[in-house]
């Protein structure tokens, strides 16, 4: 499958570029190239960071990285176009953390690592848009499918993308992809750390054609060879919007359910759970507040997972729960955001967690962000967040958690 689909990507990109220019492939075609590729632009990062983890019965860590981005996106030629970008996460002070699983170790998983971070070519022209390469994805609000960009790593997935958008405000979106790049980096001691090695699937039709709302119908077939235990199917639907209350002020919502299976691939698990996501929020100027409810099942042997999510962006900023719990997780929460003063920009988020097929308490966490953008290309970032585990929790979720973060980001 992996083959034909690669295949099929590259016939469809030759056929575009007939299409384009009938022209034969000789000269005629080659001049005009040189302006495409001096009218790129080269695309710069670097984040320069440091974290704090800290949890109960394990050692701490301390990470000061320096991650540094450097690439270039061309201009366009006939629709077509391309872009190349690596990657350096510099650990500055490698022995005072664990980047990967280790036991009494507290892991920040930020690992030294030089990747080829994205290498892609594009094809768009409307009504299409095709993309085969490795890439960034990040579907919806990236709760199944992400880049995780809070690491310094990013997940990419070696992957083919087609977009199609005749009609007016409906986008179907499908991807094939056949690895993913995951945040542990090319440093990471295992195969399986490094990358899932995978035939996976990516449906999404998405309609933007009501005002203020989106809604999306999506399906993630998953299928990884080398850790065949996170192979699932999902099937979901996704709403989001905003209503207006009055002149200054606004309500908003997200509501999403989607159904997860074994797909057959896996060793007999016995799998099939629900998801739940349900958040209201009311909006002022730069004011909001609002509270969520996040429901992942489990019969207590299985349970719902996400292996390609952004995870970071939910359940807690310590990452307590990149794994559900084989009874599940409800994820109860509140949080507001609010401008300081000298143009800082606040986030608070409490969040309190239980079992989702039993009246188990697993405990509570609360987080605090500040951020203060210079201009367009300077940032800097502090946030903290604690989390309290319940006694009457598993050993691993009760063990309380501590981390903090300093960071400045600069961009052009």
């Amino acid at each position: 499958m992996k083959n034909v689909v690669k295949a099929a990507s590259l016939a469809a990109i030759t056929l575009a570029a007939v299409h384009a220019n009938p022209a034969p492939l000789g000269k005629s075609i080659l001049e005009p190239l040189g302006e495409p590729i001096t009218s790129g632009s080269v695309l710069f990062n670097s984040r320069l960071r440091f974290e704090h983890a800290d949890q109960e019965s394990s050692d701490p860590s301390n990470a000061f990285t320096l991650r540094t981005r450097l690439g270039y996106q061309s201009g366009v030629y006939s629709g077509f176009s391309f872009l190349a970008e690596g990657e350096y996460n510099w650990a500055l002070n490698h022995g005072n953390f664990t980047a990967y699983p280790t036991p009494g170790k507290t892991v920040i998983a930020d690992g030294e690592s030089l990747d080829l971070n994205r290498l892609f070519l594009k094809y768009q022209s409307q009504p299409f848009t095709v993309c085969v390469g490795r890439q960034d994805i990040n579907l919806l609000n990236q709760r199944h499918v992400g880049t995780v960009a809070w690491r310094q790593n990013d997940q990419t997935f070696d992957a083919a993308r087609f977009q199609y958008n005749e009609v007016p405000g409906l986008t179907l979106d499908y991807t094939y992809n056949w690895q993913v790049n995951r945040i542990f980096g090319s440093e990471a001691t295992t195969g399986v750390l490094q990358r899932f090695h995978a035939d996976n699937h990516f449906f999404n039709a998405t309609y933007t054609g009501i005002s203020k709302v989106t809604l999306s119908a999506y399906a993630y077939l998953l299928n990884f060879s080398n850790s065949p235990n996170l192979s699932n199917d999902t099937v979901g639907l996704f709403a989001s919007g905003g209503i207006p209350m009055t002149s200054a002020c606004s309500f908003k919502y997200h509501t999403e359910w989607s159904y997860q299976s074994d797909n057959s691939h896996t060793s007999g698990a016995d799998l099939g759970e629900h998801y739940i996501h349900l958040r209201g929020s009311v909006t002022r100027d730069k004011y909001e507040a609002g509270i969520g409810f996040e429901s992942l099942g489990g019969n207590g042997v299985t349970a719902y997972q996400t292996p390609l999510a952004t995870l970071h962006l939910f359940n807690g900023w310590a990452d307590k729960f990149l794994t559900t719990p084989a009874s599940g997780l409800r994820d109860f929460y509140t949080f507001g955001t609010a401008p300081l003063c000298w143009g800082i920009n606040t986030r608070l988020e409490v969040h309190h967690f239980t079992a989702e097929d039993a009246s188990t308490v697993f405990g509570q966490e609360y987080g605090i962000s500040l951020v203060k953008k210079f201009n367009d290309n300077l940032s800097t970032l502090v946030k903290a967040s604690q989390y309290q585990g319940s006694s009457s929790a598993p050993v691993a979720i009760a063990a309380n958690k501590t981390v903090f973060w300093v960071q400045l980001d600069y961009t052009f």
